[in-house]
């Protein structure tokens, strides 16, 4: 419900927000998550088209982002509220013994309360019964089906092969059916699952409509999951702590049982990973935070502002990882790094920049490509500045005394602690830019290459492959 819609409610009766643990944010249309305002109990009234009236209380959140005034979910017509649901009405009742009778009857004695439905989605398809079943009180059954023959009602054309589908709608009353993904590969052999909820034999009819199902598109990503008990000895009395795990009785640490694509995001906190897993639990799919995309696509590069101080020698020599060295070795490698010293780089900014090799850009197109230009918002204006300048100190950028066909805007983001974060895309420049020749070196060669040498790495000129033209004169093969 909309903060306007609740403030409206306040003006003719009280009606208090309150605070729900189980309910704290919601997950808009862009992918953000919101902190809502709250919970609000209030009474929903019916009016059926069975002249047939009927309220119910229900809580509901209370959110200042929606632009519609009131969204019904699936925590009310998922209920026992509601008796059946077809593609244009929902049948809602008090007594759940209606089931009994007739609905022409229900309607009639006014058991149900007949509302109508607007939808604007595709319609589910109908399917029915193939013969007559009976299913065992308190029990789940898996039955064959068929799509019902009625106008409008068929399987689309597919290519051959199976097709997904879940279960919209179960029309008969009182019948339930898991959560669950099934395969459909002949319209007429459609099997579902279908749990008693009542404490009777429930006995169907052949043809009679059954459900309401819903394919699925070939986008849906699905995966694979296994579910097993744990030992009877290793019952866990679970408690969660502030790092992610659950400790047992039996002192054992175990992670909490999130999707790794989750569990792996370090630019997520706790509660941010524990809103997403909800999240993913419930709509199937998980949209990775902002930094992580970053830091995957490498047609995009982030600048920041970066520590430049200088660290001391004890610092300096920890960052090499030698524990795979004896101690002897250790003291080798440590002193040799030492007296190159000036070989390493000192902080993130000091890239050893050279002017030794050049290479000149061919386009593609001889037209002109400028994106945009927006103005850069006054409250991010001086930490742009502040990147920018430590960027030409260390010569990453520099200034440009010509003019250029390509110009790509930066993308300046504010981060959730309050820092800068500019993005370069480089897509511009790669889509418009002549592909060089790629040198395919063989194993054979490379070791030809390095058998002399006593050192070697990868910034080694002369051992170097490359896959650029350069300029004749910068070529070390033709220097004498």
């Amino acid at each position: 419900m909309s903060k306007k819609l609740y403030e409206q409610l306040q003006q003719t009766g009280d009606t208090q927000i309150y605070y729900d643990p189980r309910y704290q944010a919601v997950k808009i249309a862009s992918g953000e998550v919101q902190k809502i305002l709250g919970v609000a109990n209030i009474r929903l009234h019916f009016v059926g088209e069975n002249k047939c009236n009927k309220s119910f209380l229900l809580d509901v959140i209370v959110h200042e982002g929606l632009d519609e005034e009131f969204f019904l979910g699936r925590d009310f017509t998922g209920s026992d509220a509601k008796a059946l649901e077809t593609n244009d009405h929902i049948y809602l009742t008090y007594e759940q013994e209606c089931y009994l009778d007739s609905v022409e009857k229900n309607l009639k004695n006014k058991k149900l309360c007949k509302v109508p439905l607007y939808s604007v989605k595709e319609a589910p398809i109908t399917i029915s019964n193939n013969k007559t079943v009976v299913i065992p009180p308190l029990s789940p059954l898996t039955i064959t089906c068929h799509v019902t023959q009625k106008k409008g009602n068929r399987i689309p054309l597919k290519p051959k092969g199976s097709i997904d589908f879940h279960i919209e709608n179960v029309i008969k009353p009182r019948l339930e059916t898991p959560p669950a993904m099934y395969t459909l590969e002949n319209p007429s052999q459609i099997e579902i699952t279908l749990f008693n909820d009542t404490i009777e034999d429930y006995h169907i009819e052949p043809n009679e409509e059954i459900a309401e199902i819903k394919l699925w598109g070939n986008m849906v990503e699905c995966h694979r999951m296994e579910v097993k008990a744990l030992d009877v000895d290793e019952e866990l009395q679970i408690i969660h702590n502030e790092n992610g795990t659950i400790k047992s009785n039996t002192d054992k640490i175990i992670k909490l049982n999130r999707p790794i694509f989750i569990e792996d995001d370090d630019t997520l906190t706790e509660e941010e990973k524990e809103i997403a897993f909800l999240q993913y639990m419930k709509n199937g799919y998980h949209h990775p935070s902002m930094t992580k995309i970053i830091e995957e696509r490498e047609a995009i590069t982030e600048y920041k502002l970066e520590k430049t101080d200088p660290i001391s020698d004890e610092e300096w020599s920890k960052q090499f990882d030698l524990a795979h060295l004896t101690d002897f070795q250790k003291q080798k490698a440590l002193e040799t790094f030492a007296q190159n010293k000036q070989a390493f780089s000192t902080h993130v900014r000091d890239l050893g920049c050279t002017d030794m090799v050049e290479m000149d850009i061919e386009l593609t197109t001889n037209q002109n490509l400028f994106q945009q230009y927006r103005p850069v918002p006054y409250a991010l204006k001086e930490q742009i500045v502040k990147i920018l300048d430590q960027l030409l100190q260390y010569g990453i950028i520099r200034e440009c005394d010509e003019p250029s066909p390509i110009v790509s805007n930066l993308l300046a983001c504010k981060k959730k602690d309050d820092s800068v974060r500019i993005l370069l895309d480089g897509r511009l420049l790669n889509i418009y830019s002549k592909k060089m020749a790629q040198n395919q070196v063989s194993q054979n060669e490379l070791e030809t290459h390095l058998s002399d040498a006593d050192m070697a790495s990868t910034h080694t000129q002369h051992f170097t492959h490359h896959s650029m033209e350069r300029d004749f004169a910068l070529q070390d093969a033709h220097k004498d």
